[in-house]
């Protein structure tokens, strides 16, 4: 150790010693190590301490095991797999901290919550639109399971709003965030050797299935591991259980009690934007046609409705509204090219489906669907499926009957004139 890592390490012990209220002899009798070695390591004159005598003096200050990480890595030496497996398995380490209200998701964060504890899954992906809140949903569940019971989240993403994090100390913390970066496949790590046989919750935001059986030999050499992925569409490993996530509930438009209408998911995340940019902003018997107009022209879309809020500084509702419905597409850059690079992933079944049932103004069942296509049952309902997951279509109940609808923005790139077939 040079001089200014042995001065590092005692200042570390001296604070840890005292923040006890233990004088150095009282310290030298709880840890058997003598007075004069534990004032050489404070004062930073003892060359590097064996790692028996940090040892003994860690558990002396009943140090928690981050605690005694710090001090291995202040004395010079890389701590073992043994170490961080240890402070890994005392350490209940935190998702990211959510910035935001969640809204209109209790079922969904219900029913993925209550998979992931004790449903028996271990492996699922949240699928759907970019933008639609799956990122946001899965820090949701990250949150509720940790604070339930203690899970330890490591958190892993691209994105620069919630970037991987690992919240431990730094040689954990490092040793796990390059075995999250090498189930992305930018190199090796040691996650599984870390995790070994402990329970955590691993999320990879945003993850591509390039190298699905890294996430395969994580589930399979780590018992208690689960992971939640989220991604544009499923990634086809065995096991996976496929969560289609849709955009926010629409109002109807035989909906008219103002009470009832503030109360849609859409209406009232909408609403909550608005006031980041106009504090003063709130639904009235004047504005709520046209608030409910935009969340439906949204089509409910998370990342939409924020950026159709934005522009609500420099629009009455009324005159967005009449925008959007000239132009759906004019408020949020790079819309209709993410919807017509969804479209391009369909395969000519799927779109053949697509554009019979887009030219419908309302809700249809997978028998409308049968009639419109000429395809049988079985096929329709298949595909029906298959659409709920990739986002394009979404469902759209009607007095207790299965009933789905293709999203207004598509349809808006698909179909010229409505028809009319089944209940709204």
């Amino acid at each position: 150790m040079d001089s200014s890592a042995q001065r590092q390490l005692g200042l570390l012990f001296r604070s840890y010693r005292t923040e006890r209220h233990l004088t150095q002899r009282q310290l030298a009798k709880l840890s058997g190590v003598s007075v004069r070695t534990i004032r050489d390591i404070e004062l930073g004159t003892s060359q590097q301490p064996r790692r028996e005598t940090v040892r003994l003096m860690s558990n002396a200050l009943g140090l928690s095991s981050e605690e005694h990480t710090r001090l291995e890595a202040a004395s010079g030496r890389r701590a073992t797999t043994d170490d961080l497996r240890f402070v890994f398995a005392t350490s209940a380490l935190p998702p990211p901290s959510p910035i935001d209200a969640l809204v209109g998701r209790r079922a969904e964060l219900a029913a993925l919550a209550g998979s992931l504890r004790g449903g028996g899954d271990r492996l699922v992906t949240i699928a759907g639109l970019s933008g639609v809140g799956k990122t946001r949903l899965a820090l949701e569940v990250a949150v509720a399971l940790h604070d339930m019971d203690g899970l330890a989240v490591l958190w892993s993403s691209p994105d620069s709003l919630h970037p991987t994090s690992v919240r431990a100390s730094a040689q954990l913390g490092a040793a796990l965030r390059a075995g999250l970066d090498a189930l992305r496949g930018h190199g090796a790590g040691t996650l599984a050797e870390v995790i070994a046989d402990q329970p955590a919750l691993v999320v990879l935001d945003a993850w591509s299935a390039h190298r699905p059986e890294l996430v395969l030999a994580l589930l399979n050499d780590c018992p208690r591991v689960r992971v939640l992925i989220t991604a544009p569409d499923p990634l086809r490993l065995p096991g996976e259980r496929v969560f289609p996530l849709g955009p926010l509930t629409v109002p109807s438009r035989r909906q008219t009690d103002p009470a009832e209408l503030a109360r849609v998911p859409s209406v009232e995340l909408l609403t909550r934007y608005a006031r980041q940019v106009r504090p003063g902003f709130r639904l009235t018997d004047a504005n709520l046609p046209a608030v409910t107009g935009l969340a439906r022209g949204a089509d409910g879309i998370p990342a939409v409705l924020a950026s159709v809020a934005q522009w609500l500084a420099v629009y009455e509702p009324e005159a967005l509204c009449e925008q959007m419905n000239d132009d759906p597409f004019g408020f949020f850059e790079g819309l209709r090219e993410r919807i017509t690079a969804r479209l391009d992933t369909l395969d000519g079944a799927e779109r053949l489906l697509l554009e019979r049932l887009s030219v419908l103004d309302s809700a249809w069942s997978v028998t409308d669907a049968v009639s419109a296509t000429g395809l049988p049952p079985s096929t329709c309902a298949r595909l029906v499926r298959a659409l709920l997951v990739t986002g394009l279509v979404r469902p759209a109940s009607a007095e207790g009957r299965s009933r789905f609808g293709v999203l207004s923005l598509v349809r808006s790139l698909r179909c010229a004139e409505p028809a009319t077939v089944g209940a709204a």
